[in-house]
């Protein structure tokens, strides 16, 4: 499989798989009829006092969100493999700076 396939299959699974997870969250909203949206922060998925299908909205949210970051993580792992130290430099920094926007917005 070649880097450029890789990636590719990395961003798809990543977005089929959070679609799924909404769609399962969705389907069970509607079905339970709670039409209530709360909004649900990143702490808040660990709390008791959230329902399911919210918790379940939110993570594929979460999983739609880090797509993006495991691409650059992965691109970090290619480059490095290829010894391409330049563009492994640069998905580095995009890397630090993606950490500290998480980091700092907490």
């Amino acid at each position: 499989m070649s880097p450029r396939s890789l990636i590719q299959y990395v961003l798809l699974s990543g977005l089929i798989l959070s679609v799924l997870i909404l769609l399962i969250g969705m389907a069970m909203k509607l079905l339970s009829q709670d039409l209530s949206a709360p909004a649900v922060g990143l702490y808040d998925l660990a709390r008791a006092d959230i329902g399911f299908t919210d918790r379940l909205m939110a993570f594929g949210v979460l999983v739609l969100a880090f797509t993006p970051v495991t691409r650059v993580l992965l691109l970090v792992i290619l480059w490095g493999i290829q010894r391409d130290w330049i563009f492994m430099g640069v998905a580095l920094f995009v890397l630090a700076t993606l950490a500290s926007s998480i980091f700092f917005s907490f």
